[in-house]
């Protein structure tokens, strides 16, 4: 991730209690870089890793475990950029310094 994006956050329905819980996600693929007008597009896949439900206390360690509990285990988001900006700051996350 760069260029101030921010890690996207998913959710499901826990399958022992109904409640919506957080499900942590990692990146681990991306799409090459396409342009479309003055806007780069890049899709994102995520995958599932780990849940911890408040309520009743499951936990899902590993996507083996999130799948046979018929949860999402796959997320794909699109990250958009304007050319503009990528110009202007390039392609470095540290481009706008420690404020």
């Amino acid at each position: 991730m760069g260029n101030g994006e921010v890690k996207p956050i998913f959710f499901a329905e826990c399958p022992a209690c109904k409640n919506k819980i957080w499900i942590k996600s990692d990146e681990v693929r991306r799409s090459t870089e396409r342009l479309e007008g003055k806007i780069l597009y890049s899709d994102a896949v995520y995958v599932s890793t780990f849940l911890k439900c408040p309520v009743c206390e499951l936990t899902l360690t590993g996507s083996d475990e999130i799948r046979a509990a018929n949860l999402p285990q796959q997320h794909i988001v699109q990250f958009e950029e304007d050319l503009a900006h990528r110009f202007m700051y390039g392609d470095d996350e540290d481009a706008y310094g420690d404020e």
